[in-house]
């Protein structure tokens, strides 16, 4: 038995319970009943939720586990961070829009994004797509850095769109643990903010935000990079302050 298998619902329930935490992660790894019942549990204490895909055939098991909740009406106060690369965002639009969790972009919203921004139209349109079912989008482009999508400082309904450009690293002698380095240390940061939701139960950081805490992350996916170990023994907390 693969050892994600061995992991429970009932774990899950039990240490989301004692530990009350603000922030939940949780990866494709793990099966789509573990997975609904950690966003179900997490909801309840009012923690952010933060979900790694992993790789495209795991990547929509996100998109199941809100359906096996029931959660159509809430899926968006339920996981408010998700960080896919281009691939994994693609499938995860599709797999939306085939279980009607989300509609087809209006027009004009397309067209005020593409006149913003010289990213990929499809990737614009995947991530439009999918706003309204998670709130902050961290879309990994590999060597061009990462798109935020998430709410605007002057109308939280609405999506803002920005492009982090990746930093270069001084030299590469290891590729394993970068992206994990990254998604930790996004998550030490999302740890520490004061206050994560607003009196209205919704996520209180908006794309300008993302994208400070993403520059920063970005430090100890470089580490990684530069290290030989998958995670750098420079990691610390004032790497990302």
């Amino acid at each position: 038995m693969d050892i994600n298998d061995m992991l429970s619902s009932d774990q899950v329930q039990e240490a989301i319970t004692e530990l009350i935490p603000n922030v939940v992660a949780i990866d494709g790894n793990v099966s789509i009943q573990v997975i609904s019942t950690a966003i179900t549990h997490a909801s309840s204490c009012k923690a952010c939720v933060v979900y790694e895909p992993t790789s495209i055939p795991k990547c929509i098991k996100i998109l199941s586990a809100l359906a096996l909740a029931a959660a159509k009406d809430k899926a968006g106060s339920m996981v408010h961070v998700v960080t896919p690369n281009q691939l994994e965002l693609r499938r995860m639009a599709e797999f939306a829009l085939q279980l009607g969790l989300v509609k087809d972009v209006p027009a004009d919203d397309m067209i005020a994004a593409i006149h913003c921004h010289e990213l990929d139209n499809s990737t614009i349109r995947d991530a439009l797509t999918l706003f309204p079912l998670f709130p902050i989008l961290i879309i990994k482009l590999g060597e061009k850095g990462a798109a935020i999508v998430g709410p605007s400082q002057k109308d939280r309904a609405k999506p803002e769109l920005c492009h982090i450009q990746a930093l270069i690293p001084s030299s590469i002698i290891n590729c394993n643990g970068a992206g994990d380095s990254l998604v930790g240390a996004m998550l030490a940061m999302l740890h520490k903010q004061n206050q994560l939701f607003s009196s209205e139960g919704n996520i209180n950081i908006n794309a300008t935000d993302i994208g400070d805490m993403v520059r920063r992350a970005q430090r100890a996916s470089i580490a990684s990079l530069e290290s030989h170990r998958a995670i750098s023994e420079k990691l610390a907390p004032e790497l990302i302050e």
